[in-house]
């Protein structure tokens, strides 16, 4: 069975309103096409937004995170370029890999 197989039925399917009344309950019918996308977005994925009481942990330990990464970074970026003894091929590396990292802690 090939996969074009799959898709060479038909795909003319009613318009499905999944309309919220209460908490946690959905009404499921086939409508004219009334579908409130942000109702069915918030019952299956939840909220946009995320409580102060989650938000402010998680922020506090990524800027912990950031800082740190860029702290290490740095010093051994500046480790390797400042003392000619550590002028070696493996130290090369080290600090490529040491940019690369930053680079990845500032763009995401």
């Amino acid at each position: 069975m090939s996969g074009d197989e799959y898709f060479t039925g038909s795909t003319d399917y009613p318009a499905m309103d999944y309309a919220m009344t209460e908490a946690g309950t959905n009404n499921v019918s086939a409508s004219n096409g009334d579908f409130d996308v942000n109702a069915y977005i918030v019952m299956y994925l939840g909220s946009k937004t995320l409580p102060y009481e989650t938000l402010i942990p998680i922020t506090v330990i990524y800027i912990l995170i950031f800082l740190t990464g860029v702290f290490g970074n740095v010093t051994t970026m500046v480790v390797i370029l400042t003392n000619s003894y550590m002028h070696s091929a493996t130290n090369y590396y080290l600090f490529n890999l040491a940019v690369a990292d930053m680079t990845t802690l500032v763009v995401g």
